[in-house]
């Protein structure tokens, strides 16, 4: 159970034990695993599924840590033998699980639940199998060992063999633990409704889709590890170095396409979320303006976006707080609102930046972030309620409109902000 092994300065050989490698390993690992479920992490991720009645969010929690014990202890046991390796991996995996084991034996034995609320009822029957602390404990240690062993035998495996069983793994664990978000964009058409409907109910990810999946990744991963891949690379290397940074510049180009169209498949929700994504863009590019550039601590940027918000809105909109409603100003489009928005944007800032800007630092900080506030109280207020419509604000905004296209789908808004941000940029 030992390896020779040179010093750092080159002196008489040291030997290893693996022995203490495992110990120290398991022990980690172990109170990693006692921690989460202490906190309240483990309780939560057991709520969830991965595959539906085969494995939760918790357990594969406890599982990888487990293996990752083995898979640790025989990386530093590489110089060994297969199976000496593979028992250090048994030790460390084994060591995990007598601290959780442990752990059960004191929630069962001991009122630990009025210190750590998280050590539910719920909770000791998933770390025993609904035993007991002492058989489910033996049962835990015995799976624990199994999985460190297994983790043990993964590290040193060939790539060949271990990596296509680990990209299904992971597309099995990706598709489990997003599944609600996978289920909303396969709902965006009836194809992809009915792929949905073989691989998820409305639980999770059933076994079959899960078997399905695994397969799938597995195989896809075995055939692009076995593809010869050579005959490019030499094909790219023998190109000169302008035609080497226009393939470059072309294969940056497919993967931002790439990003562009993603919310045309995936559907309204996507679009959605990138639509956040695109305006919070453009307050980022603004806010480099002031702190990055003009190195001004800007802790209230977002008043001048609610400036422009509130303009845009009281210019178009098609309720009581309109402009329109009460003044002889026409209600104008989108288009002819966003000039106006802008520039009242613009002038709030130089009022607000005439008498602030003469201070610097942490004071600057302090009255931007008076300004934001001001802003916001303001807007929510009971006074200002009559023209700004108060907490629920302005309604009944109409969309932009592109002749006879109205924008009012959430990745047509996108596409629109996306372009503001390539002007803005």
């Amino acid at each position: 159970m030992s390896a020779r092994s040179t010093t750092p300065g080159g002196g008489v050989p040291k030997r290893r034990v693996p022995l203490s490698d495992a110990l120290m390993l398991g022990l980690a690992c172990g109170a990693v695993a006692v921690y989460i479920a202490i906190v309240g992490i483990l309780p939560t991720f057991d709520a969830r599924w991965i595959v539906v009645g085969v494995v939760s969010f918790g357990q594969a929690a406890l599982i990888a840590i487990a293996v990752g014990a083995g898979w640790a202890t025989a990386l530093r046991a590489a110089p060994l033998k297969s199976l000496t390796a593979a028992l250090a991996g048994l030790v460390a995996g084994g060591v995990a699980g007598v601290l959780l084991a442990l752990l059960a034996l004191a929630m069962q034995m001991l009122p630990l639940r009025r210190i750590f609320i998280a050590l539910s009822p719920i909770l000791l029957r998933t770390l025993t199998f609904g035993l007991g602390a002492p058989v489910g404990g033996l049962i835990l240690v015995a799976g624990a060992a199994l999985l460190g062993a297994i983790g043990a035998a993964l590290a040193l495996a060939s790539p060949r063999a271990r990596d296509p069983l680990l990209v299904g793994l992971a597309f099995v664990v990706v598709f489990g633990v997003f599944q609600e978000l996978i289920q909303i964009v396969l709902q965006s058409n009836a194809a992809a409704d009915a792929a949905r409907q073989a691989f998820y109910s409305w639980e999770g990810l059933e076994p079959r889709g899960a078997a399905a999946i695994f397969v799938f990744a597995s195989a896809a991963s075995a055939l692009w590890m076995g593809a010869p891949r050579a005959g490019l690379g030499e094909a790219l290397a023998g190109l000169s170095p302008r035609r080497r940074s226009q393939a470059r510049a072309l294969r940056a180009a497919g993967l931002v396409a790439l990003l562009v169209l993603t919310p045309i498949v995936a559907g309204s929700y996507i679009g959605q979320v990138m639509l956040l994504v695109g305006l919070y863009m453009l307050m980022g590019m603004g806010l480099n303006l002031e702190v990055g550039l003009a190195g001004l601590l800007d802790l209230g940027f977002v008043a001048f976006f609610a400036v422009g918000a509130y303009a845009t809105a009281l210019l178009t909109a098609d309720s009581p707080h309109a402009l329109a409603s009460y003044t002889p100003l026409p209600s104008l489009s989108f288009w002819a609102a966003a000039p106006i928005a802008v520039i009242a944007s613009v002038v709030v800032g130089v009022l607000f930046g005439i008498p602030v800007l003469g201070v610097r630092g942490d004071y600057l900080a302090v009255a931007t972030m008076g300004l934001g506030e001001i802003v916001r109280i303001i807007v929510q207020s009971d006074m200002a309620a009559p023209l700004l419509g108060g907490a629920q604000g302005i309604l009944q905004i109409p969309k932009p409109r592109i002749g006879g296209f109205e924008l009012a789908d959430p990745v047509d808004l996108f596409y629109l902000t996306l372009i503001a941000s390539g002007v803005a940029a």
